[in-house]
């Protein structure tokens, strides 16, 4: 029902956008689905206790080693991936 985030007037790190939600919330790191792409989103989610996900592509290797270093869970290569669907929904 609404949209968090940084603003035109108000710009703001993933980790502090993430920190202020979880305020908002009242909620849980550890209640917490982080899905992305880039490194401060999945360090902020690790950081919190979030589950994380990462989606890279199989060749971007540094990619995938340092998302493994910042905590991510598992990573898939696109979200149409059958891995991903397995995760959810088994």
């Amino acid at each position: 029902e609404d949209i968090i985030g940084s603003t035109w007037t108000e710009k703001l790190p993933k980790d502090v956008i993430m920190r202020r939600l979880l305020e908002t919330l009242g909620a849980d790191g550890k209640n917490v689905l982080v899905v992305g792409d880039g490194r401060s989103e999945i360090l902020a989610g690790s950081m919190m206790g979030a589950l994380c996900i990462s989606r890279l592509p199989k060749e971007n290797t540094y990619a995938r080693e340092l998302h493994k270093t910042l905590g991510t869970h598992v990573i898939v290569e696109d979200y149409t991936s059958e891995d991903l669907e397995t995760l959810i929904f088994e």
